[in-house]
């Protein structure tokens, strides 16, 4: 970058397009700058045969950019974090996780990986989580730094009390805690995202409890504070505390629960709405979102710019825009599966024929056109959308497949006008130099049927075979079905 603005006058915004295209190896554009270099430097006063030659060492070095030391740096790192995910892998991936607390997306990602390695993302415990992600045995505490409107003193703070013993309800934590960074909204995200469920009292209990008991707790330390304590909390052997009693109310719904756990850490930690479609998706052969993500930075992924994708997901956001052409209504629909979340752009067309279907927390198939762009997230343009899969439509796919694999011939197939054309002699000289495994048919024109040759007959196909048997019979007189 710095050539490019001493030489040629770029400016940091335009020699930066040029270091993308050599990151990316995108020889055009490369092309298309060689003359906007040459002409900068021309302006430089720097003579014509020397622009082109920097020109062409810059895109020479375009070619492969990593030098000895730098892919040596490479190499040790990995061989360094395959050794650590082999041999400590809790470990290894509690300190992955921690190193992007605030990226729910990546955090999907890595808890996938860790259900792949035996691994188990616990939900956060405020008698056993730290700031960050923590290993225990095989099972992976969240931490605490991930919970919405929880701040990094406040968990200092949690973390040195229970050096006094584990909290033992909500009143001996709010007693306990009151003081310092103590606040209502951050015990509010304890509570929804189950971080105190190890205490014996629902979460519905505890949020409908929590503004009386802060109210009490308050009154309790101004009369501790100027000497009005009750006679009974004098009496030998008495602790500084005060009994609270919880409200007798059932918990909240399962899909409630899962909802709070996601607004405020941004996953779902005790189940995930999506667990009853795996299989079934897996089966069907659906696509996720972890897997079309990693196709926008990977150019070895299995998935390429304008495939043909279907997805299996839960609608999170919803943005309705108005388009310019015809001011007809679209949207941009946030989805979400076991691995991640990813964009739908839902057409006006589209969207009015399913309108229905695309409300949020409703979960829906989506069969579309994937969308890569440079520097940007992977989308799905959708064309097709409908209720989730169930499994009949496995038992219905796999009768399906079965009929088709049963229909299904395969072979190389040869057409001749009749059983006396010259040209069989010809052809079965050169099927003969290719024996093989792969059946070989001929057709007559003459009466309609094909004839199935013997198995010693068989033939193994390649290139030079076909084209040769093209060049005798003809192109559309040659069929290989695999």
């Amino acid at each position: 970058m710095q050539i490019l603005r001493e030489l040629a006058g770029y400016s940091y915004g335009k020699a930066d397009i040029v270091r993308r295209a050599m990151s990316k190896k995108k020889l055009d554009v490369m092309q298309r700058e060689r003359e906007n270099f040459i002409n900068g430097c021309r302006e430089n006063d720097i003579e014509l045969s020397t622009a082109e030659a920097i020109f062409d060492q810059i895109t020479d070095f375009a070619k492969y950019a990593f030098n000895k030391s730098h892919a040596a740096c490479y190499a040790l790192v990995a061989y360094q974090t395959a050794y650590l995910k082999t041999y400590y892998p809790a470990e290894f991936m509690a300190a992955l996780m921690t190193s992007v607390l605030d990226q729910s997306n990546k955090i999907a990602r890595y808890t996938a990986e860790c259900k792949r390695l035996g691994l188990r993302l616990g939900p956060p415990n405020i008698n056993a989580s730290m700031k960050g992600f923590t290993a225990n045995g095989r099972v992976i505490n969240y931490g605490l730094l991930g919970i919405k409107n929880v701040g990094s003193e406040f968990i200092d703070e949690v973390v040195k009390e229970r050096e006094n013993g584990d909290f033992t309800d909500l009143s001996d934590f709010c007693m306990r805690m009151q003081d310092g960074h103590f606040n209502r909204r951050a015990v509010e995200s304890l509570v929804r995202c189950g971080a105190m469920d190890c205490f014996d009292a629902n979460r519905r209990q505890m949020l409908q409890a929590l503004p009386a008991l802060i109210s009490n707790l308050e009154m309790y330390r101004q009369n501790t504070k100027y000497g009005q304590v009750g006679f009974f909390e004098l009496s030998a052997g008495e602790s500084n505390t005060f009994d609270f009693e919880m409200p007798n109310v059932s918990e909240f719904p399962k899909a409630e629960l899962l909802k709070m756990e996601k607004e405020m850490t941004g996953l779902y930690l005790s189940g995930h709405p999506m667990d009853k479609y795996s299989d079934i998706c897996r089966k069907l052969g659906f696509s996720n979102t972890i897997d079309l993500l990693d196709s926008s930075e990977e150019e070895m992924s299995g998935y390429k710019d304008k495939d043909r994708v279907k997805l299996c997901a839960i609608i999170t956001h919803i943005t309705l825009k108005q388009t310019r052409s015809n001011n007809a209504t679209m949207a941009f629909v946030t989805v979400e599966d076991l691995y991640g979340s990813i964009e739908i752009v839902v057409f006006p067309k589209v969207l009015q024929t399913y309108g229905d279907l695309i409300y949020e927390g409703g979960v829906i198939s989506v069969d579309g056109t994937l969308s890569l762009e440079e520097e940007k997230d992977a989308k799905i343009l959708a064309d097709r959308i409908g209720k989730p899969p169930t499994e009949n439509d496995v038992v219905v796919s796999t009768a399906a497949n079965s009929h088709s694999k049963k229909k299904k011939v395969t072979g190389l197939f040869l057409r001749f006008n009749s059983k006396n054309d010259e040209n069989i002699s010809k052809a079965q000289m050169i099927c003969s130099i290719f024996d093989g495994s792969t059946p070989l048919y001929y057709y007559y024109i003459d009466s309609g049927k094909y004839e199935k040759q013997p198995r010693e007959q068989y033939v193994s196909v390649n290139d030079t075979q076909i084209k040769e048997l093209k060049r005798i019979l003809g192109d559309e007189n040659v069929v290989y079905i695999s």
